[in-house]
């Protein structure tokens, strides 16, 4: 920098010059501003703060319902638990009844009718054998093994057979009906079974051949290995 009056070169920060002791006066650089910065800053800041606002209502919430939530899913588990054991338990149930199932008794005919007295006069013999002629009586059968239910009526009796079999408590199975008295007096019925439980065979008396009126004279009970 020179002396504003004599032009001396004037040595860094003199006050003066030294030459002619002009004062000098020197022109401060102007001073950045820092106004971005703080701006940015500022910013910064508020969302600094407005995140940990926010984590500290999460974790406030969490802390409200984190136990609803976790006895929740909780239930959820133990109620399939409970639901998977339950199904276990029927299928296991239904198992032990298709290996043991409840037998039958002539003392208590499946369908729940009676026996009535006059329809059993009707007949001379009813059996379960295992062949269309046989003449032995049979109540235990291997499983595939045709079992015959057979009978005859009382001579001059004329109406109409027909049977109900019933094994392991499925519905009943019926015979188509057979007239009596006119070309027959006797007859059988049929059927196979390839599973092992228990069965029984109704037979009925009709005086119709649609068996409208059918009633019940004899009840023989079975069993298939």
């Amino acid at each position: 920098m020179r002396c504003p009056s004599c032009g001396f070169d004037l040595p860094p920060g003199a006050p003066a010059c030294p030459r002619c002791g002009q004062p000098v006066q020197y022109s401060m650089p102007p001073q950045k501003r820092n106004t971005g910065l703080i701006v940015t800053l500022s910013i910064l800041g508020a969302l600094l703060l407005i995140g940990a606002c926010v984590c500290a209502g999460i974790f406030a919430l969490g802390g409200a319902f984190g136990l609803g939530l976790f006895e929740t899913s909780n239930y959820s588990a133990t109620e399939t638990a409970e639901e998977t054991a339950t199904s276990e338990a029927e299928i296991t149930a239904t198992a032990a009844y298709a290996l043991s199932p409840t037998p039958y008794t002539e003392l208590n005919p499946p369908s729940g009718n009676t026996v009535s007295s006059s329809a059993e006069a009707k007949f001379k013999i009813t059996i379960l054998t295992d062949s269309k002629d046989g003449t032995t009586s049979y109540d235990v059968f291997n499983s595939g093994q045709t079992i015959y239910a057979s009978f005859d009526v009382e001579e001059g009796a004329v109406g109409y057979v027909t049977t109900k079999w019933y094994f392991n408590g499925d519905p009943p199975d019926t015979g188509e009906p057979l007239e009596m008295g006119r070309e027959y007096g006797g007859g059988y019925y049929s059927h196979e079974y390839y599973e092992s439980g228990y069965g029984a065979v109704e037979f009925y008396w009709c005086s119709t051949s649609s068996c409208s009126d059918e009633k019940l004279a004899a009840v023989k009970t079975f069993q298939v290995k």
